[in-house]
């Protein structure tokens, strides 16, 4: 009956919540074993072999979680066929080569990158600090590192930021990279030389494409040399992207300012090698706030983005 229903639907999404943040919990965990295994060297101190045993013991930890992730999802799986929950698939193109073009992979970030200020909630404190460090303080080139776990609302935030208009008009150029993990850094570059020279109309180097990184390093040095620039790295996954791109941002003490988002404080930290570093670690919305942006979701086009009264009984179990 529809009130079996109802509390099955209930009880499914719990699980995909659920399952959700143990994905989360064990990539970081996976994460913090190699970047412990990259910084023990090959040493046999006791202090070393130590950490190598903990290491190996967390791994297998980590391997029996993804197995019970799995069987999980399975049982999450059946339920949706149970409740004919429809999962809509794009179906592959008829004119695409061997079908490659039709199975397109949708980037989750993409929506927070163009958000509506409207949408905005629960991030009034961070927005205002992170202006701040942006439009005043120390004239030597900053960074600006924002540190949360998935779905925080890290991108939504500073992308809001970069695109204001106190912000714009602040900054000579701007871009806004997305890292994630599959990134190349000749690429991040070219994207980097066509962002600029869009905002700022000028004309893209000759033979930009077949330029190496050291070129391109070149590159981007001599047009930020007089500039104040803004650039927004989002998703940061590894330490080593820091000593990647210092050298294609030169500290022109105009005022130049770098926002960096990542899921780890230790990429956020490591920064601070080369850079004077400001640390911003985005925290879950309390729970009004969690409830006005899900209500802003949920009824957007209905009700004035308010939750029926027929159903805030739901919504509280």
């Amino acid at each position: 009956d529809e009130a079996n229903t109802k509390a099955g639907i209930r009880t499914w999404v719990k699980q995909v919540r659920e399952a959700s943040f143990r994905i989360e919990d064990v990539i970081d965990e996976y994460l913090r074993v190699i970047h412990v295994v990259q910084h023990l060297g090959c040493g046999a101190s006791i202090c070393k072999i130590t950490h190598l045993i903990s290491t190996l013991i967390s791994r297998h930890q980590i391997a029996t979680e993804i197995q019970d992730i799995k069987l999980s999802l399975s049982v999450i799986k059946e339920r949706s066929e149970r409740y004919k929950f429809q999962v809509s698939q794009e179906q592959p193109s008829s004119s695409s080569t061997g079908g490659i073009e039709g199975s397109r992979w949708h980037d989750p970030r993409m929506s927070s990158l163009f958000i509506e200020e409207t949408e905005i909630v629960g991030f009034e404190l961070p927005r205002d600090e992170l202006v701040a460090w942006l439009l005043k303080g120390t004239e030597e080139r900053t960074v600006i590192s924002v540190v949360g776990m998935g779905g925080l609302g890290k991108t939504t935030l500073c992308k809001h930021v970069f695109d204001s208009e106190n912000v714009k008009s602040h900054f000579d150029c701007r871009a806004c990279i997305t890292v994630s993990q599959s990134y190349t850094v000749r690429g991040l570059f070219i994207d980097m030389i066509k962002q600029f020279c869009r905002e700022t109309k000028d004309p893209l180097p000759q033979m930009l494409h077949e330029m190496d990184e050291k070129s391109l390093i070149s590159e981007l040095r001599q047009y930020l040399e007089h500039k104040r620039y803004l650039i927004f790295f989002d998703d940061v996954w590894h330490e080593d992207f820091c000593d990647q791109v210092e050298f294609a941002m030169p500290n022109n003490n105009r005022s130049s300012r770098i926002i960096i988002t990542t899921r780890m404080m230790h990429v956020a930290e490591f920064f601070k090698k080369s850079f004077p570093v400001h640390i911003l670690s985005l925290q879950l919305l309390p729970p009004d706030k969690a409830w006005e942006l899900f209500c802003k979701k949920a009824f957007r086009f209905e009700l004035g983005g308010k939750c029926p009264a027929e159903l805030q009984g739901m919504s509280n179990n």
